[in-house]
């Protein structure tokens, strides 16, 4: 399954958004589509080291 995300559609977005999402993937294996500033998910995820 495929869900998309808007990794700015939160409070505390988009952190908070992207650590839930890599969570969810790797607890559940699911595939998560981040939409949003990509440069701004690609900096998040290297500051939280997240693999994007």
């Amino acid at each position: 399954m495929r869900i998309i995300v808007d990794a700015f559609g939160g409070d505390n977005a988009p952190v908070d958004i992207i650590k839930g999402s890599a969570d969810a993937i790797k607890e559940f294996g699911v595939d998560i589509t981040l939409t949003g500033d990509e440069a701004t998910i690609k900096k998040v995820c290297e500051e939280q080291k997240i693999d994007a």
